[in-house]
């Protein structure tokens, strides 16, 4: 048996925290499906919905994502581009958040899912994929 992926690579690559084989999610980020996730684990049958409206928090972690990405993109333009005008900023803005929102969306649910999903990683589950 291999070593099982630290707790980190295993929320970016969006796999099951309990035991870090299966993907969270069905499709890809980038598709018109991108919400669908399953409802348990394939491999460990954990319950990727430990109580109703358990993702609600997620969208407080989007905000803080897209809050970062606002100061980021602001200072960025500012510095690097000579303070262009607020159309500009709130264009570069909204299409990154547009753009990010897969991401945001998917990463915040992971978060909060190995967060407060109520499980631990146990070791004797993983199965290399």
């Amino acid at each position: 048996m291999s070593k099982a992926p630290g707790w980190f690579a295993s929320m970016l690559s969006q796999k099951c925290p309990h035991c870090r084989s299966e993907k969270v999610f069905l499709h890809p980020s980038y598709s018109f499906s991108f919400l669908q996730m399953h409802e348990k684990c394939p491999h460990c049958q954990m319950n990727f919905e430990p109580e109703p409206g358990f993702y609600w928090g997620a969208m407080y972690i989007t905000y803080a994502f897209n809050a970062g990405l606002a100061i980021t993109a602001s200072l960025v333009m500012f510095l690097f581009f000579g303070n262009p005008d607020i159309w500009v900023y709130v264009g570069v803005i909204a299409g990154l958040s547009l753009v990010l929102a897969p991401v945001f969306f998917r990463y915040s649910r992971m978060i909060l899912l190995y967060g407060l999903g109520g499980k631990k990683f146990d070791a004797t589950l993983y199965k290399k994929a």
